[in-house]
């Protein structure tokens, strides 16, 4: 063999062993890239209000409810939401509704105790009695029915103060908060500190528009991007 033609047949084998060194590690990383689990999926990024935690009472029965919330403040938590009524030598006028708990009023629970409604005579309403404006009032946080006892507190107050919970909050919302009001640039849970719960309308959670009671003084308030950008009030 001719040495020209033996440098030749080196050169090709020499190409081909590159070659096929390419294609083997194209090989290798494509099943390598295919066997690795996808990259997990972020839905949005979490605010400072996410990561509050309100505590809970986790009261069971009349005593562990007594021992939660009687001799320490209160606040309501869903504004608007839930009725009270006159409370008066041990028993609560369930006929005739004082009004509905405002946002965020903080309440001095004097008792916890049981009554009966007349539209509700087959269970007892779990009532907590607080004192305001020199009379005694009550609202329902539970029931118990055949000795079953089921308490919905936790989802009706917080057992801490609000302002500390959310202190990452400016001077500024909770100025509008305390004065009840809905500004631009407030988030949801802003809102409903200071107008109470609202009805929203069709949209994601972050854009859609949300009317609110607001204790007969109806808002409606239009969010994009989790904040308000439109405050309207509305006739009643």
């Amino acid at each position: 063999m001719q040495p020209a033609t033996r440098k030749l047949i080196q050169a090709f084998l020499v190409v081909l062993f590159v070659l096929a060194a390419i294609r083997l590690a194209l090989i290798w990383n494509e099943r390598r890239q295919a066997a690795a689990p996808p990259p997990p999926r972020v839905e949005g990024l979490l605010s400072a209000d996410d990561y509050v935690v309100p505590k809970k009472t986790y009261a069971y029965d009349l005593a562990s409810l007594r021992r939660a919330v009687i001799g320490r403040p209160i606040w309501v938590r869903m504004g608007y939401a839930f009725a009270y009524f006159p409370y008066d030598a041990g028993r609560a006028d369930f006929r005739h509704p004082a009004g509905t708990l405002g946002p965020l009023q903080q309440l001095d629970v004097t008792a916890v105790t049981t009554g009966v409604a007349s539209e509700a005579p087959g269970q007892r309403q779990v009532l907590a009695v607080f004192r305001q404006d020199g009379r005694d009032y009550a609202f329902s946080v539970g029931a118990e029915k055949a000795g079953d006892m089921r308490l919905y507190i936790d989802d009706m107050v917080y057992i801490e103060d609000p302002r500390q919970l959310y202190g990452h909050w400016s001077a500024d919302v909770w100025d509008a908060v305390s004065r009840h009001q809905v500004k631009p640039g407030m988030n949801q849970l802003q809102a409903s500190f200071a107008v109470g719960v609202g009805h929203a309308g069709p949209g994601g959670m972050d854009n859609r528009t949300v009317r609110y009671p607001n204790g007969g003084h109806p808002l409606e308030v239009t969010y994009e991007e989790g904040r308000a950008v439109t405050v309207k009030a509305l006739s009643e």
